[in-house]
């Protein structure tokens, strides 16, 4: 095992390629031009590049893949070989999509124990549109892909994202069959230019994997049970939470002093607040400018969620606060929050005015913003348009050139904690 601050994010992506039965040059040609457009434009991107591992296994009709290309990081001088096969027998679909299942969950169980934190794989499967089997073995197949495990940890999803590209000549039936009242999507390869658009659709799907999905590490790594914390005997209000002073020992290696942020409102989403909190160490560029929560703290049952374990407010930035600022000071900092909201929508990550009303600066010896409250922030979920509007509208209203509204009664105080520390009687 390499040191944790060293583990890698990785990105997986598997390419399985109908070519079983004699398939048409012509199939066997788009497909090959498909797979040479991906790989350039998945090493044109230095973060896709370090991030992205392919695989692309072909599908010849037996029960097991032939592999092309083992799950690799894509190579810019190195073209994916072109797609051939002497096998003459008819394609069977749904054995294919059951032999890549049992092949993403060997990859994956490798990369987690190994190297790497690994996010939910993405998966396009290119067909020829026809397939020897039964619809109701092609249909069996494909909810076994989407819907079952590939962890024995049930706390996490690992359906993978899958893509169904049709070749030139491909069976419409097939596709419908597949593609009905499921999460998958479909897309049709012909011309160069309808390649490109279909390289362009896969790679947005992997990035938005890469940069928007959680990574999919262990529970234990980010879910820390409340009655392990050691609180102190005084609290403070903040607009969603109360705020405790807390010990956890061996989570923090820079030893700051932290807090435990717990939820005034006990009904909390599980799954988006983990997403949240795992994302902190690979968006570092982000999160080293806000508080971001080291674990989320749980009760009661694996996923009760009581509230966020974060770092405190350093000292540092503790006299400062937006809400207090001068009017030069405002427009100094204008900048720095709307560069730090438009850094927050590249990752994904919506800020919301509570995050941004927290805000605390610094302007000695350059401007420097620091979010303190991340209570409400959020990773976007798949299919939100609007999961940006709370940001924007805060911008538009140009808070930091507001007067500064009155703080509320006790807000910054110690007051003493209702919450009974452990082992007390």
């Amino acid at each position: 095992m390499i040191d944790e601050t060293e583990r890698l994010t990785i990105q997986p992506l598997y390419l399985l390629c109908d070519v079983a039965g004699g398939a048409p040059d012509r199939q066997r040609a788009t497909a090959d031009l498909l797979l040479a457009h991906l790989a350039e434009q998945l090493t044109a991107d230095p973060e896709l590049a370090d991030a992205v591992r392919w695989s692309i296994e072909l599908h010849t009709g037996a029960d097991d893949l032939v592999p092309l290309v083992q799950l690799q990081q894509a190579d810019a001088a190195v073209r994916p070989p072109r797609l051939t096969t002497a096998a003459t027998g008819p394609a069977r679909l749904g054995a294919a999509l059951l032999a890549l299942r049992r092949l993403i969950r060997s990859d994956i169980t490798m990369l987690e124990d190994d190297t790497a934190d690994v996010r939910t794989p993405c998966v396009v499967v290119l067909v020829g549109g026809r397939s020897a089997d039964q619809p109701h073995e092609r249909a069996a197949a494909l909810d076994t892909l989407l819907t079952r495990t590939l962890h024995a940890d049930e706390t996490r999803d690992w359906a993978p994202r899958v893509l169904f590209v049709a070749l030139p000549g491909a069976d419409f039936d097939l596709l419908a069959e597949l593609g009905a009242g499921r999460d998958v999507e479909i897309a049709l390869a012909g011309a160069d230019d309808t390649l490109t658009g279909v390289a362009f659709r896969v790679v947005a799907t992997v990035r938005r994997a890469l940069g928007a999905g959680a990574p999919r590490i262990s529970y234990d790594r980010w879910v820390v049970p409340e009655n392990t914390l050691v609180l102190g005997y005084e609290h403070r209000h903040a607009p969603l939470t109360d705020v405790h002073p807390a010990v956890a020992p061996g989570l923090d290696p820079d030893r700051r002093p932290l807090v435990y942020r717990r939820f005034l409102d006990p009904a909390q989403p599980f799954a988006p607040l983990l997403r949240m909190v795992a994302l902190g160490e690979h968006a570092t560029e982000l999160t080293g400018r806000m508080l971001w929560p080291l674990r989320l703290v749980v009760a009661g049952g694996a996923t009760e969620v009581t509230g966020l374990l974060a770092p405190d407010v350093p000292e540092r930035f503790r006299d400062r606060r937006l809400a207090d600022a001068p009017p030069g000071h405002r427009e100094l900092l204008r900048p720095a929050l709307r560069e730090l909201v438009e850094l927050a929508h590249r990752h994904d990550v919506r800020l919301g005015g509570h995050a941004l009303d927290s805000v605390h600066y610094r302007l000695t010896p350059e401007v420097e913003v620091l979010v303190t409250d991340c209570d409400a922030v959020r990773v976007r979920e798949p299919g939100d348009l609007t999961w940006n509007e709370a940001d924007l509208n805060w911008l538009a209203g140009h808070p930091a050139a507001q007067p500064s509204p009155a703080p509320g009664p006790g807000t910054g105080r110690w007051h003493p904690s209702p919450i009974r520390r452990y082992g007390e009687t």
